[in-house]
């Protein structure tokens, strides 16, 4: 049981793994410091995260202990970049380091009765005032809707060297009876709001709600870890409620219907907007439609040179044994282009990574970026470099050879990734498609 009754709030903390997942990859604390008292919140996602989720609770108990900072915003915030770099720095120091190998965390720190916080991923925090649930962080990774699409955990703690987390904008002035609320996504995506509002409002104890609120997440299915944090506030001095919800995500806009309006007669304005309907249909008919076959003068027709050029049906094996094909032609051909991108501020390999699922070691060894990089390899914002998608491992970006480039083959920090792997591609495609 982990509850506590402190001169001015109580707590309880309860996590369980759920049904499905078959250990419970989150994490949580609460500890007094000299910059007032802390709770931290993990979310390692599966056993890859496990290393960012502990390395993060013991960096951040380290970080608050270590000394007091003067600005209780900082203090959260620089906790969690610390932290963030501290993880990503140790992954690749020690070969561990993937997209993978992240967690979602959230930093509160209760200093004077005020409540100041931050986040990386999707830990939550909400206050709850006795009727309504207020959600006071904001989710710093888009949300993904299966598996197979999630590539990365990009921005998530240990993601990046340098992480940008959500800090609120005010501190939380809590009343007598408020509470906040800390937890996964294990409960707010399970479990129904209006149902965690009447647990809130019960009077049972505080790690009783805990308690109620892991249940009812299980009885919902109990498909990924939960953890849940309360923290109800009492002896409070306070005469005004004070706090910034977080933005509601934004939603695309649908296009305002115009009212078109011509000559003012409503008449006209039909027979205006019939001719040009008409005119419209018939030049998509004579552009896209109507394609008569255009007169060929045979003698005029010139031969062409198809030395190095692999035609779309044809099969290289085909082709007979005495006649070299060169590997580059092929992948000319069936492979995809490079493509050009601009590196953005605080890019990292990860980010990248996400955008094109490009191992890092195939763009630093293209020819067309050298001189590119900083003196430890990585990228440099505002220079354009050259994205090698034929070594994609997104079949959007490289439908005919993703497969030979997946994590499994290249490896999850691309320690696989060589000349020679280039070569064993090579030989693959030479019996693939090469008699």
């Amino acid at each position: 049981m982990v509850t506590k009754k402190l001169k001015h709030f109580e707590y309880g903390c309860h996590t369980d793994k759920g049904k499905i997942k078959s250990g419970n990859y989150d994490g949580f604390a609460s500890f007094d410091s000299p910059n007032g008292r802390v709770f931290v919140l993990c979310d390692g996602r599966d056993e890859r995260g496990l290393k960012a989720r502990d390395i993060a609770l013991e960096r951040i108990r380290y970080f608050m202990e270590k000394e007091y900072v003067d600005n209780p915003f900082e203090a959260v915030e620089s906790a969690l970049i610390y932290t963030g770099g501290y993880i990503y720095e140790y992954l690749r120091k020690n070969d561990e380091w993937h997209e993978e190998m992240a967690a979602s965390c959230l930093c509160v720190l209760i200093r004077d009765n005020k409540i100041y916080y931050s986040s990386l991923g999707n830990c939550h925090m909400y206050l709850f005032n006795g009727k309504r649930l207020y959600q006071l962080t904001q989710e710093t990774v888009s949300g993904i809707s299966s598996d197979q699409e999630r590539i990365s955990s990009q921005g998530w703690i240990g993601s990046e060297k340098v992480p940008s987390p959500f800090v609120c904008d005010q501190a939380l002035v809590p009343l007598n009876d408020d509470m906040i609320l800390m937890c996964t996504d294990g409960l707010y995506e399970a479990v129904k709001e209006r149902s965690i509002k009447k647990i809130l409002a019960d009077p049972m104890p505080v790690y009783t709600k805990a308690c109620r609120l892991v249940d009812m997440a299980n009885e919902a299915g109990g498909y990924d870890n939960i953890t849940v944090q309360i923290v109800s506030f009492y002896n409070l001095d306070h005469d005004e409620r004070k706090f910034v919800p977080a933005e509601p995500p934004k939603k695309e806009e649908l296009p305002k219907t115009v009212d078109i309006n011509i000559t003012g007669n409503p008449v006209w304005n039909i027979v205006i907007i019939g001719a040009v309907l008409i005119i419209a249909g018939y030049m998509f008919y004579d552009l896209f439609l109507f394609n008569p076959r255009p007169a060929v003068d045979i003698e005029k027709q010139e031969e062409v040179d198809t030395v190095d050029t692999i035609p779309e049906t044809e099969n290289l094996k085909d082709r007979a044994e005495d006649q070299p094909v060169n590997i580059e032609a092929v992948l000319n051909h069936f492979a995809p282009e490079d493509t050009v991108y601009r590196v953005q501020s605080g890019d990292s390999w990860s980010s990248i990574y996400s955008k094109f699922a490009v191992c890092s070691w195939f763009i630093r060894q293209h020819e067309q970026n050298t001189g590119k990089f900083d003196s430890a390899g990585n990228p440099v914002a505002g220079r354009t470099i050259y994205i090698p998608l034929r070594y994609s491992a997104n079949p959007q970006y490289n439908p005919r050879f993703y497969d030979e480039f997946t994590t499994d083959k290249v490896g999850g920090a691309c320690q696989n990734a060589s000349k020679e792997f280039i070569e064993n591609f090579h030989e693959t495609l030479k019996q693939k498609y090469i008699k």
